[in-house]
C-alpha cells in the first residue's frame, strides 16, 4: 500500500478549513458612479488624435472625486474601427495624496461607451485591481 506525503494530508485538513473562514469567493460589490465632465479638447497631430476629459465624480448626489481621462487615436489603426485607446484615474476627495485607481480599456465613439478594466490602484482601492468596467453615457460602472 502506497503512503500519502504529509503535505498531501496536512493539505487536505486544512483546505476546509480556509473554505469556511472564508477562502471561498465572495460576490464583488458593483461600485456606480456617475461622471459630470467639465472640460474636453482635441488635439491633432501627425499621427492622430489625443482626446482630453476632465470632471467630477458622483456618487449618488454626493461628489467623491475629480477624474482625468486620455483617449488617443491612432490613423491607419484606430479609428478603422472609430475606437481610441483609454486611460482614466480617478482622485478620490481627502488627503494631500489622493486615493485613486486607474481605468484602461477602449473608447467607441460611434456608441459613446467606455469598456477594460481598473489596471491600478492605491492601496485602499487595491481590491478593485483587475474588475471590469463599463462606462455608459455619464454612467461608470465597476463589477
Amino acid at each position: 500500500m502506497k503512503s500519502i506525503p504529509r503535505l498531501t494530508i496536512l493539505i487536505l485538513i486544512l483546505l476546509p478549513v480556509a473554505l469556511v473562514r472564508g477562502g471561498s469567493p465572495r460576490p464583488a460589490t458593483v461600485l456606480t458612479l456617475s461622471i459630470s465632465r467639465s472640460t474636453l479638447r482635441n488635439v491633432e497631430d501627425a499621427a492622430g488624435r489625443w482626446q482630453f476629459e476632465g470632471g467630477k465624480v458622483f456618487e449618488g448626489n454626493k461628489q467623491v472625486a475629480y477624474y482625468s481621462s486620455i483617449k488617443r487615436v491612432i490613423m491607419g489603426g484606430t479609428d478603422a474601427q472609430n475606437t481610441a485607446m483609454l486611460t482614466m484615474t480617478i482622485f478620490f476627495l481627502g488627503g494631500s495624496s489622493p486615493e485613486n485607481i486607474t481605468l484602461q480599456g477602449s473608447h467607441n465613439f460611434s456608441s459613446g461607451k467606455q469598456v477594460g478594466s481598473v489596471s491600478a490602484a492605491s492601496e485602499a482601492q487595491s481590491s478593485l485591481i483587475g474588475r471590469r468596467f463599463l462606462r455608459a453615457g455619464d454612467v461608470l460602472t465597476i463589477e
